[in-house]
């Protein structure tokens, strides 16, 4: 063979060689190429279906809170029916729908609680109250099992994962591919946020006691300000704590905890699972869950794909006071009257002779006379003795604090502690100024006038108080119609004991000497009384109590004689 020959063969043999080379490298290429696209679409899918896990994890925290409820029974609406509302103030009315929810759980459990804290507060005065409060959180804890039963039933929460899970898209796996729900274990609860705050405040600061009432001493770890150093406007905020036991007396009430301002987010499964009651008991029996899981699956031409948990905390966003909204205290106010002493023997013993004799809230005389009633006199006539001037021109809150002033200390922290439950509106806690404010309203001295004996106190919006006869008060708050007549369910006792404003008045009596007797002393003078009774209650049935005020004159007439 020629050497041109050999050359011509090396030339093709080259030239298939190099073509079978290109297409083996061409076809390991596109193979290559398809497996890396299919891993891309493999992972988007992964992604995908993670991504709608994440939807529908974060839309069942959403709807968790409104859309699961409980009916409250007809007993329940009465202790609770003030709180199942969304509405803070009450503007709208603050009766809600009788449902509680997640949302509201925590204003039920903290009404049940400040029922608790009114029996321990009235102590031996508690009578009824200590069984009313008591039952008023056995229907709290009813309420709260019922819902935490349809909260740990994830037939409940699939809509709300399908909602979002289904519309999002998972097309990587594959044409036709649908997110749909995985039913079973992965479907869980956690309590998570343990002792942080629920989205409950107190009235005031732990060093006035939370402005409860003088005879309950709140535990002050039972509360604590926000534990998120990032927001605004909470360092004078005081809530109560989350998966604690709130316990007073034998009465135990919890709260879910709920960080101040928090959105709902997505956990970590780890952390999910640490705060799960099957791994720390918290010693609620029922717990209601703040934190749910779920579990979802990709499936395409109806065979399974990929699939996918997600775990998330919820939190309503919406802070609440603790108070009971549809509450009042009643004022009663006795009819003055004036009662006439004598002193027979000249100095002592004083002698009451004649009947009360009641007077109104302007000036008038009265007159009384006892026969012997002064040494060696005849008769001692207290005559045309001026009285009503302690009444006239008051408030009631003159009424209850004015002279002759007495220790009013404790029935004024009672009141303040009374008006702060009826307030709902977060940040607006009652002083013993805004009470006195409340109590001094300058129209009730015209209805005192009048006749009026009776007033109300309340909260007609859950921010601001008035003190009105029931009139005006029923026109004012309608829902006080239903409860107005309701009594206290504590025993009445004396809060401010009798208290005395001496030589308030000054008068000359006649005095009629006996025959060949003349005159040596006629003296009169009169001294303003005053008392006052607290019948504390629980609130269970809308009454906080009633304040009772006694008001007289004392009218003294001093007859001396001697003998011509």
């Amino acid at each position: 063979m020629t050497a041109r020959k050999i050359r011509k063969a090396i030339a093709r043999n080259t030239t298939g060689s190099m073509i079978t080379f290109s297409t083996v490298l061409i076809l390991a290429l596109v193979i290559l190429g398809l497996g890396f696209v299919a891993l891309l679409m493999f992972m988007g899918g992964q992604s995908e279906t993670k991504n709608a896990a994440d939807s529908g994890a974060l839309n069942v925290g959403r709807r968790s809170l409104d859309d699961i409820s409980v009916n409250l029974t007809p007993g329940q609406i009465q202790l609770f029916g003030d709180v199942a509302s969304d509405n803070e103030t009450g503007t709208s009315g603050i009766v809600g729908d009788n449902k509680v929810t997640l949302r509201r759980i925590n204003r039920v459990w903290a009404k049940a609680l400040l029922m608790a804290i009114n029996a321990d507060a009235a102590g031996g005065n508690a009578a009824q109250g200590t069984g009313n409060a008591s039952n008023a959180m056995q229907a709290a804890e009813e309420i709260s099992n019922a819902l935490a039963q349809k909260l740990t039933n994830s037939n409940n929460l699939h809509g709300f994962f399908s909602e979002y899970a289904s519309s999002n898209s998972v097309r990587m796996l594959g044409q036709g591919a649908s997110m749909s729900i995985q039913p079973g274990a992965g479907w869980q609860t956690s309590l998570m946020e343990r002792e942080k705050e629920s989205n409950i405040t107190m009235a005031g600061t732990p060093s006035s006691n939370f402005n409860l009432p003088p005879g309950h001493s709140f535990n002050q770890n039972y509360a604590t300000q926000t534990t998120r150093t990032t927001v605004q406007n909470a360092s004078n905020k005081w809530f109560l704590r989350g998966y604690k036991p709130l316990t007073v007396g034998n009465n135990t009430a919890w709260q879910v905890p709920f960080l101040y301002e928090e959105k709902p987010h997505l956990v970590s499964r780890t952390m999910f699972e640490q705060s799960q009651a099957s791994a720390v008991p918290i010693g609620w029996s029922r717990p209601v869950p703040n934190a749910f899981s779920v579990h979802g699956k990709a499936i395409k031409n109806g065979t399974l794909g990929e699939q996918s948990r997600s775990w998330v905390l919820t939190n309503p966003r919406q802070t609440y006071k603790a108070s009971m909204p549809h509450s009042f205290f009643k004022i009663l106010i006795d009819d003055p009257h004036a009662e006439f002493y004598f002193y027979p023997n000249g100095i002592v013993p004083r002698t009451k002779f004649g009947p009360n004799q009641t007077y109104g809230f302007t000036p008038e005389t009265k007159s009384q006379t006892m026969p012997f009633g002064g040494l060696l006199s005849s008769s001692v006539t207290g005559s045309n003795v001026l009285v009503g001037l302690d009444v006239v021109g008051r408030t009631v809150d003159q009424l209850i604090f004015g002279v002759p002033q007495g220790n009013t200390n404790n029935i004024e922290k009672e009141l303040t502690a009374r008006c702060n439950e009826m307030i709902s509106k977060v940040g607006v806690n009652v002083s013993n100024s805004d009470m006195h404010q409340c109590l001094g309203n300058p129209a009730n001295i015209g209805f005192l006038v009048a006749g009026t004996r009776e007033f109300l106190v309340y909260s007609k919006d859950g921010s601001t108080l008035s003190c009105k006869p029931l009139p005006l008060a029923l026109a004012d708050a309608p829902w006080l119609a239903t409860i107005q007549g309701n009594n206290p369910d504590g025993d009445s006792y004396t809060i401010v004991p009798e208290a005395t404003q001496n030589f308030a008045g000054i008068h000359i009596p006649t005095v009629v000497p006996l025959p060949f007797h003349t005159i040596a002393l006629q003296l009169g003078w009169s001294n303003w009384k005053k008392r006052v009774s607290w019948q504390p209650s629980t609130g269970h049935n809308g009454c906080l109590g009633i304040v009772k005020v006694y008001r007289w004159t004392e009218v003294h007439s001093r007859g001396v004689c001697v003998p011509l």
